[in-house]
């Protein structure tokens, strides 16, 4: 297979994988948050830990991320502390009650992602596996 010819092919399944898990992610999430909100619950549980950083992640202004980071402090999924390095940073984490809706919605969305992918060959997925570390790495 040619490299054009695989990439086109990436191309066409990568986007509907990922609408798959955008869907289950915005059921699991939404009768407590929006999936943006989750996004970027997720996204502070990954390291991202300032609004610009998140902004910039998102591709969103900062004063649109700071209304979601807003809703999440109101809501205590996520805490606000400043930086003990850098007084005029603000660093994000998630309390308690973020990273347990976070495992929460990450567990359901992975319980019926399995589910989906039960009639996927059991000898394939190693293989599989090894192939998406390796694309992942080359992306990245």
């Amino acid at each position: 297979m040619k490299d054009l010819e695989f990439s086109r092919i990436l191309l066409d399944v990568m986007p509907i994988i990922i609408r798959s898990i955008r869907s289950e992610l915005r059921q699991a999430a939404s009768p407590h948050i929006s999936y943006p909100q989750f996004r970027a619950l997720s996204n502070i549980g990954r390291g991202l830990n300032t609004v610009g950083e998140l902004a910039d992640h998102h591709g969103i202004s900062q004063p649109a991320m700071t209304k979601t980071i807003n809703i999440l402090v109101d809501e205590d999924l996520v805490t606000r502390n400043k930086s003990s390095e850098d007084a005029r940073l603000t660093i994000l984490t998630l309390s308690t009650k973020g990273q347990k809706l976070y495992n929460d919605v990450w567990s359901e969305v992975q319980e019926k992602i399995s589910l989906k992918l039960r009639d996927f060959p059991i000898k394939n997925r190693k293989m599989m596996v090894a192939n998406l570390q390796k694309l992942k790495s080359i992306i990245d």
